[in-house]
């Protein structure tokens, strides 16, 4: 099977020129074309598990898979060890070609293998249509190879068509790829600070920290946007330290800064570096910052009962003394067993419930009910998103033990902030 590797880049070649004959018998007929780029979605792991030759026979599995699928409309090439090029006419009835579109998904999505070796694969696709997406076939490969990877980068598994705005989405990416590998050293991040607020008696609790980026050609660009991008090429972990860092020298400068708590949001990548935790404390002893004064929050839906390492480092931090949060709940695939696993003091309860509480529906329920149930587990809950005098009175009647969003506090810089509510420790004896 390595002389199907071989052949895979004359076939590469061949298939440019091919379709351009395809394309010129499509256009005297009146028809349209479909052209696909399908990759097939961690098909490395399959190459891992079971060496290149097997890879190379499932590949030719699949392939006649997709032949047979395609009947005698489409055309399929092999680009490389996990992408096939196809190209289907459309003809008159449209809806009926884009149905052979969801069969060469359903066809990835079999099982694979031999005998009783068995894989699940998905496969992510992208498309171009002929003649409104392109007059050649450099332009449609290249302008479904665009839309590809615009639908990877909003979830893998889908069929996405290609549009101008696509184009721009990539160009985007490919910019702030680029931009993110040198803005720490450029000095283009900098650092706001959002008030959280002690429930009970009003007083300050301390701030959550949130990375902001203003690059001089992309303005500024939104943590959504680029902390994906950092954690693909490793970048997320010196902007992380360098968050740590900078939030605990601006905590140190505070007066009765022993009485407030810092919140920094970090990344599952962080954690699973090694020199995470030593890095967290070394920073602490340096700024003279008490560890419970730290507080890490992590990302809600993420595994980490998958990972050791992450589990070590935060084992680690949590017997030091520093403070761990379960950041985000309810906006993902919420679990309760993070509260069995991890080793947390806080949760965090996203916005998206906290919006509607004030509204008799599921939410107004399952965040009472739920800062009933955390209670009793020991756990602390923070509501974020706080906007509105209503939503305050009813989390205060609940027993949330702290709060922030805009009725509260803006995020803002440290020389913007008001400081007039810090928190001073009870004095005792005479």
């Amino acid at each position: 099977m390595r002389e199907q590797v071989i052949a895979i880049l004359p076939a590469k070649l061949n298939a440019c020129r091919e379709l351009g004959r395809m394309l010129l018998q499509v256009q005297n007929a009146g028809n349209k074309l479909a052209v696909v780029l399908m990759q097939l979605d961690h098909f490395y792991r399959v190459i891992e598990a079971r060496g290149m030759d097997y890879g190379c026979e499932v590949m030719q599995l699949i392939e006649e898979r997709l032949v047979a699928a395609g009947a005698d409309r489409a055309a399929i090439w092999q680009m490389n060890d996990s992408t096939f090029l196809v190209a289907a006419v459309l003809g008159d009835n449209q809806a009926d070609g884009y149905g052979v579109l969801e069969r060469f998904k359903r066809t990835v999505q079999y099982p694979v293998g031999f005998g009783s070796d068995r894989f699940h694969l998905t496969a992510s696709i992208g498309v171009s249509l002929f003649p409104q997406d392109g007059a050649t076939s450099e332009q449609l490969i290249c302008h479904a190879e665009t839309a590809l990877y615009s639908g990877i980068l909003k979830g893998e598994g889908q069929i996405s068509y290609y549009s101008p705005k696509a184009t721009e989405q990539i160009h985007r990416h490919l910019e702030l790829e680029a931009a993110i590998r040198t803005a720490l050293y450029k000095g283009q991040f900098h650092l706001n600070y959002q008030p959280i607020y002690q429930v009970d008696n009003g007083k300050l609790r301390g701030f959550e920290v949130l990375l902001r980026w203003n690059h001089p050609q992309l303005g500024n660009v939104q943590p959504s946007e680029f902390i994906p991008f950092a954690e693909k090429n490793g970048m997320i972990v010196p902007i992380g330290a360098w968050v740590i860092k900078q939030a605990c020298r601006m905590l140190s400068s505070l007066p009765d800064h022993a009485a407030l708590v810092m919140s920094v949001n970090i990344s599952p990548t962080e954690l699973a570096d090694l020199a995470y935790a030593d890095m967290v404390l070394n920073t602490l002893e340096e700024t003279e910052i008490p560890p419970h004064c730290l507080q890490l929050e992590i990302k809600e839906g993420y595994n980490y009962a998958n990972c050791e390492r992450s589990i070590k480092a935060l084992t680690r931090l949590h017997a030091s003394g520093v403070l761990i949060a379960l950041d985000d709940f309810g906006s993902m695939h919420s679990s309760l067993a993070n509260l069995q696993q991890l080793p947390i003091h806080a949760l965090k309860l996203d916005r998206s419930f906290v919006r509607e509480i004030d509204k008799e529906g599921v939410e107004h329920h399952i965040v009472e009910a739920m800062i009933g149930l955390l209670h009793k587990l020991g756990i602390s809950v923070i509501a974020e998103g706080v906007e509105y005098v209503k939503q305050y009175e009813l989390l205060r009647g609940w027993g949330c033990d702290y709060m922030q969003g805009y009725l509260l506090g803006q995020p803002a810089q440290p020389d913007m902030l008001d400081l007039s509510m810090i928190r001073k420790p009870e004095r005792t004896g005479a």
